[in-house]
């Protein structure tokens, strides 16, 4: 009789691997009965074949910070290729392991054609007798400390700069009066680099990330990670200010220009700091100065490298430090209209041009004689 239910349960664990998407390594050790593991791999299907049919089910969501999980999972869609293979990785469950009781971790990975796309790990609870979901990022910090500055809940591992975590926060209300906008709470987890902040959302390999580390990141509708330790996320705040008033379509070009002016360049320096603007336009003048053959023209349609040498190299953008001398002048002359006027001006560099020439009448004919002047002004 034993052996009996011994297949039993066996052709069960088989029907169980056959009826789901998901596949199951061959090397899975759990310490997990079948029944409770079967659960797991089920709701787990059932999970990502919402997340990738736009349709995931409320209920495999963990409501404690239900917002956060909602959007972390929707970004979890199952990866096409390079080319426009839909599905080209398949998820892989490899790893199954209880880190409380009722609480367990399941590492997918993401492969294609002996590729790996992802592997990534998502936090799994028993609850009520069935299987909720949640990402690990509350597990993987439950050490760090916590610091409210303003509206600004801070998480970190030792220590914050509480200079620059002030700075963020008055930015933070100076953008939101000036566009009559809600001032924001926000969730700020401090990273070392990118990798980091994939790793604390139990991302350990993303292909479509490898090796990136000077950028953060954001999980709507508050949760921020910071770029390279820095404290002041004020760029990337601003991005989802603005879009509360222009809605989904976006003008880099303005974007950006604000950006750089009310916030900073994002992205860190040679030395890992993040400058600002005033710095990156003296070194703009020093470039200017030192290569007089050189077009302000063609450094805001090309975006090349152009401060690397001043300490300021890619992805710190030129072209966006042009357009923030630009918006910063309409902001002189036109006020809080002009820079409503400049989010809203619509898709591509051609409707930037045109919104520029209402308000500051700067066009492709003028734009090198109209910005030098701007940039080497006795008060610029």
């Amino acid at each position: 009789m034993k052996i009996i239910l011994l297949f039993m349960f066996s052709i069960f664990s088989w029907m169980i691997d056959a009826q789901t998407k998901l596949e199951i390594s061959k090397n899975l050790h759990t310490v997990f009965s079948d029944s409770i593991k079967d659960r797991i791999i089920m709701s787990l299907d059932d999970l990502f074949t919402g997340i990738d049919n736009g349709n995931m089910s409320i209920n495999l969501i963990d409501n404690d910070n239900f917002d956060f999980n909602r959007n972390y999972f929707a970004n979890l869609k199952e990866p096409g290729s390079k080319d426009t293979t839909e599905h080209y990785f398949k998820r892989r469950l490899i790893n199954l392991y209880p880190v409380a009781p009722s609480s367990f971790m399941a590492t997918i990975a993401c492969i294609g054609n002996n590729e790996i796309g992802k592997i990534f790990t998502i936090l799994a609870k028993q609850e009520n007798d069935g299987i909720i979901f949640t990402g690990p990022i509350k597990y993987n910090t439950k050490y760090w400390k916590t610091k409210q500055i303003g509206t600004i809940t801070y998480h970190y591992p030792d220590t914050i700069n509480m200079e620059k975590a002030e700075i963020f926060n008055q930015k933070n209300n100076t953008m939101a009066l000036k566009l009559h906008l809600p001032v924001m709470d926000l969730e700020m987890y401090m990273c070392a680099d990118y990798q980091e902040v994939l790793q604390l959302q139990g991302c350990c390999y993303d292909s479509d990330f490898n090796g990136m580390i000077n950028t953060g990141g954001i999980v709507d509708p508050k949760t921020l990670f910071s770029v390279m330790k820095n404290e002041d996320f004020s760029h990337g705040i601003f991005h989802k200010y603005a879009a509360n008033i222009r809605g989904k379509v976006i003008n880099i070009a303005a974007e950006e220009g604000i950006a750089y002016v009310w916030g900073n360049a994002y992205h860190a320096d040679i030395h890992g700091r993040v400058p600002d603007q005033p710095e990156l336009v003296s070194a703009l003048r020093q470039y200017i100065k030192a290569h007089p053959e050189v077009n302000l023209s063609d450094l805001f349609n090309e975006n090349p490298d152009a401060l690397a040498e001043y300490g300021y190299p890619n992805p710190i953008s030129v072209k966006a430090v042009i357009s923030g001398i630009i918006c910063g002048e309409v902001e002189k002359q036109k006020g809080m209209d002009g820079i409503f006027k400049l989010i809203k001006c619509g898709k591509g560099d051609e409707n930037y041009f045109e919104c520029i020439s209402t308000l500051l009448q700067i066009n492709r004919k003028n734009f090198d004689e109209k910005v030098y002047e701007l940039l080497f002004r006795k008060n610029g």
